[in-house]
């Protein structure tokens, strides 16, 4: 069909609806009438089509429908009824019908293929070049928008409701360390397991927990849990993997979330890694492992045979470990491979070389395979020790030799910039919930700030575990402010607070004073950042038997320290660890320190138990707590206090007595100097009790609402406290006080304490 419709005196076929309709009415009634004569399938090969005839012989009608009106219906049908009759008028007229035959001489019928055509007929081809180019344009452009507002939104870290806070799940709540083997044993053979965590995870849920973090669990057939032998199994004596994608389940049902431990500087030498480059039968060329030839020039005798020496500049006698704790060479000889490999704490553990590419890829797929299985995050344990064998001089033997804390290497923090792009990566992520990267190690401090940058949201600051019996309120106020300044002032939410932790004694025996737990309770949960709980500070539980016998620097400590021993649920037998006859650790005796059991603090009207809940509900609720500033507020020998401010004036001061014995009642002013409460420009006069300078007492230490002295202030949980007033405590007693907003009298200028001290804003 080589003829085109030209006119410019009609609309096109195209856009006439009406005509179109006819056509398709005249061909699929002719069709069919001809099929049925003929007695052949419809087929497009059966239908004779129709030549176009001279455009000048093409006319048109008022009203094409006519022709579907006359056709006959007696089963047969004239080729010629197509043609109209020759009386019909022509018009001119843009919206009549156009009518495609005329004559006897052109009858026939008009295929869907020869109609597309007949369509586009008037059309030239740059026309329909232009048209099919913009169709073309106009699709990739919307596809190429939905393609860019997708990923925008799925790398935007806000694309969550609630903007940084959801994001932030860690936030609404405490984050709660437990030591699996001594939580609750849950199939009676004397050590806790994955099974007995899931039966108290409702205990857990309840005490406000957002979070529960447990500490190393990888296999480890020697019993000491940070010897691993395998990063993607468990160890048999905590139970297996199917226990733990169970406890998975049941954590997430409870909408909480589950962080793991992982040690990434060392292995066991029974790790298969190991074995493959030092064992008997050895495979591997690779060096997973920190390896050193030695010196032959300073040969020594070893097992009777002579063997390279350490060079001097390599050779440290570390005494690390304390007075009364012998010294000891970082490297060990390994018979197999004929090289010293380095150690830190044990020979048992080799220290990896993370500068081998080989060794950070099955790192990778370590945290893919734990990712993959639903964990929502990880506590990378012992970074300062991650070592690169092209600079372990530079960075770990100077810094040993002279007695300097180890430090962060650059390259360190370059490998865990790239794990936060691993644990972000959508195969091993589909929910897109942030996972949360935590960084523990020893003085990461002035590293704070570049871990912040690669993408860790908490960097541990172990400074807190320091706090003794002999700490005074300048030394905490220093500690934090240094901590809160490491981070930056723009990130003192990515500071992660703890009293206890599984390398250091508990709180209640390092201060001397079980009383003093619910104060400095309150300073961990109410500072910016987040508290990290260990199991049973909630309970002020302190060391368990044998901890003379043992002290921090024993290389056992992290594996069987006092500071581990099994949870006291209640006064029964081994205090409701278990029902074997026996504990893997000693526990307190539940008949004396019946006070210290979960039981007997829940059936107590005020218990640290219970101000402990009381804390992390103020936590979750309080706007000046959740995202408030930080203001240092009075500190002294024995006093230490800060405010939280909300963005409208809100907010609370933490004011806790650091003495531990006695019952003389001190008398402390609530606002430094620099802290002033504003209304209308003046300070209360003397005598003035505006309920605006008052504030409630939303929390209070356990000893606090055991007085028997009504003269003296906070005798009940509802009192309220002049803030211009000075504060009485008795040693070892701590207040949370929540005030309001200050307003002016005309209602529009919104006043909150004035603060001249440096701010911290989450």
């Amino acid at each position: 069909m080589t003829e085109q419709l030209e006119s410019t005196e009609t609309q096109p076929l195209a856009k006439n609806r009406r005509s179109l309709q006819v056509q398709e009415t005249l061909f699929e009634h002719v069709v069919k009438v001809r099929t049925k004569k003929a007695g052949k399938s419809e087929s497009a090969k059966s239908v004779p089509t129709i030549q176009l005839p001279d455009p000048s012989k093409m006319i048109y009608v008022d009203d094409a429908e006519q022709y579907q009106t006359d056709l006959p219906h007696n089963g047969t049908v004239d080729t010629q009824l197509l043609a109209p009759p020759a009386a019909v008028p022509v018009h001119n007229d843009r919206n009549k019908q156009l009518v495609v035959t005329h004559g006897a001489e052109n009858a026939g019928y008009l295929t869907r293929d020869q109609l597309a055509k007949y369509v586009y007929a008037g059309k030239g081809r740059g026309w329909r070049c232009l048209r099919m180019s913009l169709l073309l344009l106009f699709w990739v452009l919307l596809i190429g928008l939905l393609v860019a507002t997708a990923l925008l939104v799925y790398w935007d870290p806000r694309r969550t409701v609630g903007a940084q806070w959801e994001r932030a799940w860690w936030k609404r709540g405490v984050i709660y360390q437990v030591n699996v083997k001594s939580y609750q044993d849950g199939n009676s053979d004397g050590v806790g397991d994955l099974q007995g965590l899931r039966s108290r995870l409702e205990y857990i849920s309840q005490l406000g927990v957002s979070t529960v973090l447990i500490t190393p669990i990888f296999l480890s057939l020697s019993g000491n849990s940070f010897a691993v032998q395998d990063f993607k199994d468990i160890d048999p004596a905590v139970g297996t993997l199917d226990d733990f994608d169970q406890l998975m389940n049941d954590v997430h049902t409870r909408n909480m979330s589950l962080v793991m431990d992982m040690i990434v500087s060392r292995t066991s030498q029974e790790h298969a890694w190991f074995k493959a480059e030092a064992g008997p039968d050895r495979r591997s060329q690779t060096a997973y492992y920190v390896w050193h030839g030695g010196a032959w020039d300073q040969s020594i005798l070893f097992d009777g045979e002579y063997i390279p020496g350490v060079p001097n500049a390599m050779s440290i006698q570390r005494s690390e470990r304390g007075p009364g704790y012998p010294s000891q060479s970082a490297w060990e000889w390994s018979a197999n491979r004929r090289q010293y490999f380095l150690h830190h704490s044990s020979a048992d553990l080799p220290e990896l070389d993370y500068s081998n590419p080989a060794l950070r890829r099955q790192m990778d797929e370590v945290i893919r395979f734990w990712m993959g299985r639903g964990v929502d995050g990880i506590r990378l344990l012992d970074t300062q020790d991650m070592i690169f064998a092209a600079n372990v001089q530079r960075d770990y033997m100077n810094q040993i030799n002279q007695h300097q804390p180890r430090r962060l290497s650059n390259e360190a923090l370059d490998v865990i910039r790239h794990w936060r792009r691993v644990m972000d990566e959508p195969m091993i992520n589909p929910t897109r919930k942030h996972k949360l990267l935590v960084v523990k190690g020893e003085n990461l401090q002035e590293d704070a700030a570049g871990l912040v940058t690669a993408g860790v949201d908490l960097v541990m600051n172990d400074n807190l575990l320091t706090i003794d019996s002999v700490s005074t309120g300048n030394q905490i106020a220093r500690i934090i402010e240094s901590a809160l300044k490491s981070v930056s002032i723009s990130h003192p939410d990515a500071v992660g607070w703890a009293l206890t932790d599984y390398d250091q004694h508990r709180l209640t025996s390092r201060m001397g004073s079980l009383e003093l737990i619910d104060g400095m309770n309150m300073v961990c949960l109410l500072l910016p950042g987040s508290c990290v709980t260990f199991y049973g500070d909630e309970l002020g539980l302190k060391d368990g038997p044998g901890s003379r016998q043992m002290r921090r620097q024993d290389p056992n400590f992290v594996v069987r320290g006092p500071h581990l021993s099994p949870m006291p649920w209640s006064s029964e037998h081994l205090a409701g660890f278990t029902n074997f006859t026996t504990a893997w650790l000693a526990v307190l005796d539940p008949r004396i320190n019946f006070h210290q059991t979960v039981s007997f603090q829940q059936r107590t009207d005020k218990s640290h138990l219970k101000i402990f809940q009381q804390l992390a509900r103020l936590r979750q609720d309080n706007e000046a707590v959740r995202g408030g500033t930080y203001h240092s507020g009075v500190v002294g020998q024995n006093l230490f206090s800060f405010i939280r401010q909300a963005a409208d004036g809100s907010g609370v001061l933490v004011a806790v007595d650091l003495r531990k014995t006695g019952k003389e009642v001190q008398e402390y002013a609530l606002l430094p100097g620099g802290i002033k409460l504003q209304h209308k420009g003046r300070a209360p006069p003397a005598g003035e009790t505006h309920p605006l300078y008052w504030a409630d007492v939303a929390v209070g230490s356990e000893t606090v609402f055991k007085r028997s002295d009504p003269s003296v202030q906070l005798a009940a949980s509802n009192a309220t406290v002049n803030l211009y007033a000075s504060l009485y405590l008795r040693p070892a007693e701590a207040v949370v006080l929540k005030f309001p907003s200050v307003w002016a009298e005309n209602g529009m200028a919104k006043r909150g304490v004035d603060v001249t001290s440096t701010t911290y804003k989450p």
